[in-house]
């Protein structure tokens, strides 16, 4: 039986995630909420900001095995991509 203090290998790993997943959260929705006050142009710093919240909310997604959240994400990533490659 284990020790209730016992750390578990995973419990790491877990912690980045969410510390990961808040900062690219923060990402998308300082964006989205600067887009939509019309503080910041859907230009260069706009898309990056997309892309870099895609990526990070589908790694996690990736960690957690949560297919379809992945897609939209994926999906997400696609556009910024796109757009950032039309800029």
């Amino acid at each position: 039986m284990k020790k209730m203090n016992e750390r578990h290998p995973e419990s790491g790993y877990a912690l980045v995630a969410v510390l990961i997943l808040l900062a690219v959260i923060a990402a998308i929705l300082t964006a989205y909420f600067a887009s939509s006050h019309g503080w910041l142009e859907q230009g260069l710093e706009y898309q990056l900001l997309n892309l870099t919240g895609a990526a990070g909310v589908g790694w996690v997604c990736w960690l957690r095995r949560t297919w379809q959240p992945l897609l939209l994400e994926v999906a997400w990533g696609l556009v910024a991509l796109s757009a950032l490659v039309g800029l």
